[in-house]
């Protein structure tokens, strides 16, 4: 046991240490950590969201408009980082029942598990409520709603509603499940081969851990750029195409065997409306405009991962010691 323990604190064994060992207080912890990244953020993320929509980044509420929907943006990332530890706790409970302390290499493995299969179910489970909150939260960026009832009245009201929510779901899983499995991942890779030389180079395991999020976080925002690009499009644009579409009328009579004609549509309004915003995103630069407002994005992830890093650690770190909570009961 001493054994893991040290090697829980050592080279290459920082995710072995992941959590305070209490879920409470992981989870409240965790969403004070969020709730600070996300004000201080999301500035950066309504200018994103503007530029690749081509808006002006200040608009007519100046800069405090920038914070306009910063409530949205909380309440979208909050469940997230709390299904992720509730789902790591779980996973890592069971796991850990099976595995000999002594087995250090496969307590290395099972932690690693613990945190990539909690952060792709993680991605997974809370879209179902973030992907609400980011519908409106858009359009509160844009200006294009003052409230969120304003903005639910109207999608209600439009046409194909619920086919507009649904492949807000779609393109919202395809770029965020990818971006937590590369974080992830990358984390491992870069603590295997780094954590020895950082730790004789007697950097602090705190500043190894913020590294390795800030890179992974780095690399796994550039990958999936192209796929925020989409999703954004289709949250703003997806109803409001589709209504041109259907309002244009393209219809065809067809025929039966008894010679009754059936008015029948000729095209799809949703692959029609794909195909405008793939028309729209690569209009003046080709490919090149999948990546319009990746720097802002980047921008957006590398202090939040920062802030939101800190305050998890220092918060968890006071909460610990003030409990008596060890690393032997993590």
């Amino acid at each position: 046991v001493a054994f893991t323990q040290m090697a829980m604190s050592n080279v290459g064994g920082y995710i072995l240490a992941f959590g305070s060992g209490s879920l409470r207080i992981d989870l409240v912890a965790s969403a004070v950590a969020v709730i600070c990244a996300t004000i201080v953020t999301h500035p950066l993320d309504t200018a994103k969201t503007r530029w690749q929509l081509g808006k002006r980044i200040i608009g007519s509420k100046g800069w405090w408009g920038l914070w306009h929907g910063v409530k949205y943006s909380i309440l979208k990332r909050v469940p997230e980082t709390s299904i992720y530890t509730a789902i790591y706790y779980g996973l890592r409970a069971k796991l850990l029942d099976a595995t000999p302390l002594d087995d250090v290499v496969e307590l290395h493995h099972i932690f690693f598990n613990c945190v990539l299969v909690a952060s792709l179910a993680g991605a997974v489970a809370s879209s179902v409520v973030k992907v609400p909150f980011e519908l409106i939260n858009r359009q509160l960026q844009l200006g294009r709603a003052t409230s969120a009832q304003e903005y639910i009245q109207k999608l209600l009201s439009g046409p194909r509603a619920f086919t507009t929510i649904f492949w807000s779901w779609v393109t919202a899983l395809v770029r965020d499940v990818p971006k937590a499995g590369i974080q992830f991942g990358l984390q491992y890779i870069l603590e295997l081969a780094w954590g020895e030389v950082l730790s004789l180079m007697g950097m602090p395991i705190f500043f190894q851990r913020l590294f390795y999020a800030t890179i992974a976080g780095t690399i796994g925002t550039i990958v999936t750029s192209p796929f925020d690009r989409v999703c954004t499009k289709v949250m703003v644009d997806l109803q409001d195409k589709m209504k041109v579409i259907i309002s244009e009328g393209q219809y065809t009579y067809k025929f039966n065997n008894d010679g009754v004609a059936t008015l029948v549509r000729t095209t799809d309004p949703v692959w029609l409306s794909f195909k405008s915003i793939n028309r729209d995103i690569t209009k003046n630069r080709g490919w090149r405009g999948y990546f319009k407002g990746c720097r802002l994005r980047l921008l957006t992830q590398i202090p939040g991962i920062a802030v939101q890093y800190a305050v998890l650690k220092t918060l968890a770190s006071i909460w610990r010691t003030s409990l008596g909570i060890g690393i032997d009961q993590v």
